[in-house]
């Protein structure tokens, strides 16, 4: 078994770059969005989806990024156009019930035909807006970040227990950071019409995701340093930083960088994901490598993702041979000794970045793993294989990279 030793940036945050890509559409300057340094397919395509939006383009490459579908739609609905939508084969197959009883609700007239939505929007934002936010937060995202240059005051209400609920703070505080006022209301926000953003300058921070990942990996199998790291952060995702030191993993943040190293005994751990889902996938694999009990819960969102992530998860631990327990809303993971079985199999990535992420740390635990599709992780993470090889971990074929 090969073990990991890596020196790197992190990609600048993929949530972090998307929001600041629609700021930037709006802006009569220029925002630093960091997308040079982000590394994200997703990203990229709301880039072109802007630029072609400029250049009044009706028919649309949304790619698979459901972010993006969220983020980008609000803005068509101000216009009155016609649009055709194309959406990536995942994305197609995933619920958007809340984004099209929205664009009903401003009068659109909206169609499904195959992997296409055809828009036809009239210009109409309602002044008062119900969104529900039960399934993701990133709705109500899609309208703060697309509350500039309002023709009338909005009232947005949200309805329904808020998931990830820390996303929809990094909106809001990113705006409110450029100058946006969000009065708080009891049940809303009121956003006042007619702002602008203020030209400001900001620092975008690397990805907490992809982050932890690789801090994932070091833990199993070598040591990691993760430059530029910061001591604070917007992303909820840094909370896996308190999540490794109470499975008893040792990391310390010095000078602004994270050091990772081996542990000696992990332990099993007890976490509500309601707010962080995306650690899901790789932490399940990580707890693994417990003996102990394990129990992921708060998440029935999981199974919206680009996949459906408790089933995913629950496929590639039947193949490390650990017990455990699929839930609505998580999974537990049954005490075990030995913790799981290194073996050599097949494994789909369910075209899912986070579950291929899963399998790379299945790899550093030793398991030999013929993974397909192995390069979605450019949805977020374009250079996660080839740091991987560069780290010591062999099995990592050079055709992923």
């Amino acid at each position: 078994m090969s073990s990991f030793k890596a020196k790197t940036k992190i990609p600048s945050s993929k949530s972090l770059v998307n929001r600041l890509l629609m700021l930037d559409h709006y802006s009569s300057f220029n925002v630093n969005t960091g997308l040079e340094t982000c590394g994200s397919q997703d990203s990229a395509d709301l880039k072109q989806l802007l630029s072609d939006f400029a250049n009044d383009k009706k028919e649309l490459n949304i790619g698979e990024g459901g972010a993006v579908l969220r983020f980008f739609v609000p803005l068509l609905l101000k216009t009155k156009a016609k649009y055709s939508l194309t959406l990536g084969e995942s994305l197609a197959k995933r619920r958007h019930d809340e984004l099209y009883d929205f664009c009903r609700s401003t009068g659109a007239a909206l169609e499904r035909e195959g992997n296409k939505i055809i828009l036809d929007s009239k210009a109409s934002w309602p002044h008062k807006i119900k969104i529900p936010v039960s399934h993701s937060s990133q709705y109500a995202s899609g309208i703060l970040l697309n509350s500039w240059r309002l023709k009338e005051d909005l009232e947005l209400q949200l309805e329904g227990e808020l998931v990830s609920a820390p996303y929809l703070s990094m909106t809001m505080k990113l705006m409110q950071f450029f100058g946006l006022s969000i009065i708080k209301k009891k049940n809303s926000y009121i956003i006042p019409a007619g702002q602008s953003p203020d030209d400001k300058e900001f620092h975008v921070e690397p990805d907490m995701s992809s982050a932890f990942a690789l801090a994932a990996i070091a833990a199993v199998s070598g040591e990691l340093k993760i430059l530029d790291f910061p001591q604070s952060s917007l992303q909820a995702d840094y909370c896996f930083v308190s999540v490794l030191e109470d499975m008893g993993i040792s990391l310390q943040i010095e000078r602004n960088n994270l050091k990772v190293e081996k542990a000696n005994k992990i332990s099993g751990l007890k976490f509500d994901l309601k707010n962080a889902p995306d650690l899901f996938p790789v932490l399940a694999v990580l707890c693994v490598n417990s003996t102990e009990e394990s129990l992921l819960y708060g998440a029935k969102h999981l199974v919206n993702k680009e996949s459906n992530r408790i089933e995913a998860v629950s496929q590639l631990l039947y193949k490390l041979g650990r017990k455990h327990q699929k839930r609505e809303d998580g999974i537990l993971i049954e005490a075990q000794n030995p913790a799981f079985f290194k073996s050599s199999f097949g494994f789909s990535s369910h075209k899912d970045h986070r579950i291929a992420f899963a399998a790379g740390l299945a790899i550093a635990m030793g398991c030999k793993i013929d993974l397909q599709e192995p390069r979605v992780v450019e949805k977020s993470f374009s250079s996660f294989w080839s740091i991987l090889r560069k780290g010591g971990l062999n099995d990592v074929p050079s055709s992923w990279t």
